[in-house]
């Protein structure tokens, strides 16, 4: 850490706050509201009535352009930009264009990644401004508090109760998803649910570890190092405080990888701070050798195998080797950001029991979805890293900041946030929610009013060192650097932790070209992907609205005191869902009638759906439910055999819209499958059901040829046929495939499975 003559602080003017407000409001407000991959669909809105309390892709969209033009306004207002930072920001991004250009399955995770690199672009540029890094950090860094308040409030209130109302409707809840009781499926889920664990609104528990670990390295060392000075003791027991809390929230998690990473980030920290010069010129290195090391141990993991029975480590060892396998087949411009799960189903080694859509490494994950071209933002990211808790010469501490800008930019920023969250989820907003959100817009204001009051560039090196060798060591075990949610403030946390330029030019000219890099990065993002999600979505929406209109009058038909109050209850959702019932008919009657209803009129708009979105399995499934739940009602059969038929043909059309999706493949066996099985169906169309089904599942096995579902069924389904000679060779497979899932019990053959097998195959 160099440390040289204090110069004039440059004075930012109101470019350079408004590029600040739109980095730090575009990566935290989606960190700190709800969010769902597929609106309205998720659950089965004919059950599940209530309006959405979290937004869609399409609005992570709009905030992912005011990053990155944000980031472009940043550089704009720079006094000096990094070409070498842009160009390889701009390579990076390059390869998102041609994935999103390709399949707007890839649009969702690749605009946040771009906004995520953008926003630590602009960060970095706006680094130059003391003041406004001072800004940026505290806003940034102090969101912990928020975070932890959300934690306590998951780990005590929500989950219990989830647990609770799960207990209540378990078999209703499995039905509305597809799923089986018993199944593997259902299994996996209900083992999850029973694990409390703190999430944030990530969604993810190691992903809200990250951010926690990080924040509690630099508060523990940020408060112990303002303990030398008299005038910030009081802000040092703040931040201690904070780090405590950062601490407790990490225990929530679970996470032992996130807790190695934390004790990492304090052991850089702790000696930074107490031996800056012996370490001034190796702690460069050790931040980039962190994130590298950890992949390398989590390599030589891999290589021990079974012996140590630790298995978070291994399944990880797995990721990577599965990842080594589809970058050696994908080198030039990678899978992209969403084609990874079906990639590694095909390429994941023989004893990897889970289907994972990252490789929970950030640097893996770009060389194997972006290729050669990911590579830049791996260079990018490790200079940042280098970069992170050293000091340029021309830093000053003596100048006077403008503290007053720097806590009005931070509460705009925190009451905005949390405004934009409580609109979003107010429908769902309970007394405790509110308490939450109270205190932890206190939290973080207060946090963030710590943090400025002890910041000194010099002094807080060592805090911010530490801070980046935790968050950068633990993104490469979990999904924080390519999750949509928290890809762009982690990017951020990096962008601010990273000392300012010392070089770079400040020519206009080259001001222009590196403006145009980020804007149109953006620019041409949103405009491929918009549209077409914006469609689906309003397509979703639009087929909603008659099931959650059915899903709230059955749900107010349950405290109907009287048949006058259940007609009335049913004339209302009649008027809603735009039709009419006989008069004379009985409620019940009366109900059947408007499920048909609200069923035809959810298809028509599931279908546009599917036309805007093609690729997406979720819409296919949710259609291809609708139709055969429509088919079981009454009706004449020609109209009946029509809605059967035409769920087959949405389910074939899976696989050729998404040929690699082993998942699709299934799901048309599966339809196929459960057609066989209809009541009063002949002998002849049973057979050819099963038969089509077969070639289904054949294709999903070649797809993953480590997984027990696809054999398990066509060995089933080639016995049922009589072909027992194919139903041996399934059977075989199965029985190879549940001896290799031993690491995970759950994704092994069912008792029924493995016996069937075990007949077969004599065993």
């Amino acid at each position: 850490m160099s440390v040289g003559t204090p110069q004039t602080e440059p004075h930012p003017g109101w470019p350079a706050w408004t590029a600040a407000a739109m980095l730090a409001l575009g990566a935290i407000a989606r960190a700190g509201v709800g969010w769902t991959p597929f609106p309205h669909w998720d659950g089965d809105p004919f059950t599940q009535g209530g309006p959405l309390v979290a937004i869609g892709p399409s609005a992570l969209l709009v905030l992912d352009l005011v990053v990155c033009l944000g980031a472009a306004l940043a550089i704009a207002a720079a006094p000096r930009v990094s070409r070498l930072g842009v160009g390889l920001f701009v390579v990076g991004a390059a390869g998102v264009a041609i994935h999103v250009a390709h399949s707007l399955e890839h649009a969702g995770a690749g605009s946040a990644w771009v906004a995520a690199m953008a926003g630590g672009l602009g960060a970095w540029h706006l680094g130059q401004y003391p003041v406004v890094r001072r800004a940026l950090t505290c806003a940034a860094f102090g969101f912990v508090g928020m975070l932890v308040a959300k934690g306590a409030l998951q780990y005590f209130v929500e989950h219990p109760q989830t647990v609770a109302h799960f207990r209540e409707t378990r078999d209703a809840f499995f039905a509305a998803r597809g799923w089986e009781p018993g199944s593997r499926s259902a299994m996996v889920y209900e083992r999850r649910l029973m694990q409390p664990a703190a999430t944030g609104w990530f969604g993810l528990s190691n992903v809200y570890a990250t951010f926690m670990a990080g924040g509690a390295v630099l508060l523990l060392v940020g408060g112990l190092r303002s303990l030398r000075e008299f005038r910030t003791r009081n802000a040092s027991f703040v931040l201690l405080l904070g780090a405590i809390a950062c601490a407790g929230a990490l225990a929530m998690t679970g996470s032992k990888g996130a807790w190695g990473a934390a004790l990492l980030g304090t052991a850089v920290g702790l000696v930074a701070m107490l031996l800056p010069k012996r370490v001034g010129r190796v702690l460069p290195w050790v931040l980039v050798l962190a994130p590298i090391g950890v992949i390398g141990a989590v390599l030589l993991r891999g290589v021990l195998g079974e012996r140590l029975g630790e298995l978070s480590l291994l399944f990880r060892a797995f990721y990577f080797e599965g990842a080594a396998r589809v970058i050696a087949s994908h080198p030039l411009v990678g899978v992209g950001p969403a084609g990874f799960k079906d990639a590694y189903v095909l390429k994941r080694p023989a004893l990897s029991p889970e289907e994972v859509t990252s490789s929970h490494a950030v640097l893996v994950d770009w060389a194997a979805t972006l290729g050669v071209l990911g590579l830049s933002w791996i260079a990018l990211m490790l200079v940042w890293a280098k970069r992170s808790g050293s000091t340029p010469a021309a830093t000053t501490d003596v100048a006077p900041v403008d503290e007053r800008s720097v806590r009005l930019f931070v509460l705009i920023t925190a009451v905005v946030v949390v405004a934009i969250s409580g609109l979003v989820e107010r429908a769902a907003i309970t007394p405790e929610g509110a308490a939450m959100r109270a205190g932890g817009l206190v939290a973080w204001i207060a946090l963030a009013w710590a943090i400025g009051q002890a910041w000194s560039a010099r002094r807080w090196a060592a805090p911010m060192a530490g801070a980046a060798a935790a968050v950068l060591a633990h993104a490469q075990l979990d999904m924080a650097g390519v999750s949509e949610t928290s890809a762009p403030l982690l990017l951020l946390w990096l962008g601010c932790l990273a000392s300012p330029l010392s070089g770079g030019v400040s020519s206009r000219p080259a001001r222009a070209c590196a403006i145009f890099g980020p804007a149109l990065a953006g620019v041409v993002v949103f405009t491929i992907a918009f549209p077409g999600l914006a469609r689906w979505e309003g397509a979703l929406r639009d087929a909603a609205k008659p099931a959650t209109a059915l899903a709230d009058a059955l749900f107010d038909l349950q405290s109907a005191a009287s048949e006058s109050e259940a007609r009335a209850i049913l004339e209302r959702a009649a008027s809603e869902l735009g039709v009419t019932t006989p008069s004379d008919a009985s409620v019940g009657a009366g109900f059947a009638s408007l499920v048909a209803a609200a069923q035809d009129g959810a298809i028509g708009e599931l279908q546009t759906a599917i036309d805007a979105r093609p690729q997406h399995y979720g819409t296919r499934t949710a259609l291809t439910r609708v139709l055969l739940q429509r088919a079981t009602r009454p009706g004449s059969e020609p109209e009946l055999a029509d809605l059967r038929d035409r769920a087959t043909r949405i389910a074939e059309g899976g696989p050729q819209a998404a040929p690699g999706s082993a998942s699709s493949w299934m799901w048309a066996g599966t339809v196929h499958a459960g057609l066989a099985d209809s009541p009063g169906i002949t002998s002849d169309a049973r057979a050819e059901h099963l038969r089509k089904a077969a070639e289904f599942w054949e294709s999903a096995a070649s797809l993953d040829p480590r997984g027990p579902s696809a054999p398990a069924r066509l060995m089933a389904a080639y016995e049922t046929l009589g072909d027992l000679d194919a139903a041996r060779v399934w059977a075989e497979r199965a029985l190879q495939a549940d001896a290799n899932m031993r690491l995970d019990p759950l994704k092994q053959l069912t008792r029924d499975e493995r016996a069937r097998a075990e007949r077969l195959t004599g065993r």
